[in-house]
């Protein structure tokens, strides 16, 4: 990915920046807000613990299946991580390009978990610990749950204090499906005419839908002609302030977490 020439863009911090030209902590940013915050914190403990453990040779001097693994997992983050930010490679949104370090992260967790089980064995608090674990795996279960199949666009507390609307959201538009079958079930055209606001290509969502509903929307190549007005704000650079609403009407919005992720409008005629 060094040397991939991608003209695409990425919102980080709220400022539109070139794929291929991510700032070096952009990985490890998007790492830390939108990992559950309950993972980061064993995954440091993991990491404390390997290294004083490293340190002190008992690692190195064990060499069961665990430790084996674990010396994978820590190069495998170190290296992967350590290429992508030296060689300043080009990264697409978020970091998807990074996923398959996930396991590794997560082995780390495990890692963190049986340290802190262990350090407080003989105390009351190790059922209130795993009492908190189990809570914080049904929370993200549930949330899940209740925001399929938009489970990408999550973000921790960390992500949701920083806000999410300064990072790419609905970037693979997914969302474009769900406010479609709203406009061909609550709305009533035989053809309708719609503009995509969005850098999201709106053909593909459309092919997600069978041939008959396909045909009745129109894409116009200007906002002027369209009926309907549909965004996943990826990219998006109109304003939607109060001379917008004079023109169009919101028809359905799709929300996760509090966070407009796709909308559509109608024109006012």
């Amino acid at each position: 990915m060094k040397q991939f020439n991608h003209g695409g863009h990425n919102l980080y911090f709220g400022n539109i920046i070139k794929s291929s030209q991510t700032p070096w902590h952009y990985p490890l940013i998007w790492i830390l807000i939108t990992t559950p915050i309950i993972y980061i914190g064993l995954f440091f403990c993991g990491v404390l613990k390997s290294i004083k453990e490293i340190s002190t040779s008992k690692i190195l001097l064990n060499h069961n299946n665990a430790n084996i693994v674990l010396y994978y997992s820590l190069l495998i983050l170190i290296l992967s991580l350590g290429s992508v930010i030296l060689l300043d490679s080009t990264l697409f949104n978020g970091w998807r390009h990074l996923y398959f370090i996930y396991p590794f992260i997560i082995f780390l967790v495990l890692f963190g978990l049986d340290f802190v089980l262990n350090f407080f064995s003989k105390m009351k608090i190790k059922s209130f610990i795993v009492f908190i674990l189990v809570l914080g795996l049904m929370d993200i279960a549930i949330w899940m749950k209740h925001n399929n199949p938009y489970q990408y666009v999550f973000f921790n507390i960390i992500g949701k204090k920083i806000n999410p609307k300064n990072f790419d959201l609905d970037y693979w538009g997914l969302s474009y499906y769900q406010n479609l079958k709203y406009l061909l079930e609550h709305e009533n055209f035989s053809t309708a005419k719609i503009w995509n606001s969005s850098t999201t290509k709106l053909f593909y969502s459309l092919f997600s839908l069978h041939e008959k509903d396909r045909q009745k929307f129109i894409e116009t190549k200007n906002a002027e002609d369209a009926d309907y007005w549909i965004t996943n704000y990826y990219l998006d650079k109109t304003i939607y302030d109060e001379n917008f609403f004079l023109k169009y009407s919101l028809v359905n919005s799709i929300i996760v977490d509090g966070v407009v992720i796709n909308s559509v409008f109608k024109k006012i005629k």
